[in-house]
């Protein structure tokens, strides 16, 4: 239990690997420090680690596996070195609390201000942290969601995707149980396996004018945006007649001028 450094050489041999579930479910393990000399981090080599809370990575892994920290829910923070070249999917899924940086010199990936980490042409989005919130807005010129990049972010309630995303693999947006409308710009993009089956209120918009789109899409029923875009436009002009009316009636108030009851009465009877 607690904080551990893993040494870099074990009986005089260099550790070069961290293997495929080494320390699963070390509920005890608090902190991790890695060796200089590790260039691969195996699939699910943390899993479930529950109260890990740091881990250093240092420069010279070259690749992190699948899944390699899921359920490390007290997982504040990480950086991948500038050496990562491969990741996942999603290593840090199930990690809740958890934002990730990405070291400028990485010539593989870049991470945006909110903490998604795209690739460097900013063509794939490889994943999201998991306490992202509210809405989001994929940029223009993102091409794929890679496997599992936004599994598991419970707190997303709509996103938008741009005209160039061609396609969403496999459980990219799994578990996202606030999620209730999905928005595209585009044509339909290709689906990959398990995309949307566990959210259950999606709605997927999209434009008319576009292309590929039949009365449901990954399971989930399809709406044209502008009847929602007409709908929102409708009762926002409702709220804003009612205001208006609401901040007239206060200004022709019996409080402000000398002949109150008949001011008053002629606002009354002229509506």
């Amino acid at each position: 239990g607690g904080s551990i450094v893993i040494p870099d050489k074990i009986n005089g041999v260099p550790v070069t690997r961290i293997g495929d579930i080494a320390f699963e479910g070390c509920a005890g393990l608090t902190g991790v420090r890695i060796p200089k000399g590790v260039t691969h981090i195996g699939d699910m080599a943390f899993l479930n680690c529950y109260n890990l809370a740091t881990v250093i990575i240092p420069d010279g892994v070259i690749e992190i596996g699948e899944y390699a920290f899921m359920g490390c829910y007290r997982l504040a923070s990480v950086t991948i070195p500038a050496s990562v070249t491969s990741l996942g999917p999603h290593p840090f899924i199930g990690c809740v609390a958890i934002d990730i940086a990405v070291d400028p010199a990485n010539p593989a990936f870049i991470c945006g201000a909110d903490g998604v980490v795209f690739n460097k042409k900013k063509t794939w989005i490889i994943l999201c942290p998991r306490k992202k919130s509210g809405a989001y807005e994929i940029p223009e010129g993102v091409t794929h969601i890679a496997k599992s990049a936004f599994s598991g972010c419970s707190k997303l309630t709509r996103m938008t995707f741009p005209a160039s995303i061609t396609k969403l693999e496999n459980r990219s947006l799994l578990f996202c149980e606030a999620l209730e409308g999905i928005y595209f710009k585009g044509d339909a993009p290709k689906l990959g396996v398990k995309v949307l089956s566990n959210e259950d209120k999606v709605i997927v918009y999209h434009l008319s004018a576009t292309k590929g789109w039949g009365k449901e899409f990954g399971g989930r029923p399809t709406k044209v945006w502008e009847e929602k875009a007409k709908e929102v436009i409708r009762l926002m002009t409702l709220e804003l007649v009612k205001d208006m009316a609401s901040g007239l009636e206060r200004e022709l108030s019996i409080s402000n001028f000398p002949n109150k009851p008949l001011l008053f009465l002629m606002f009354h009877q002229s509506g």
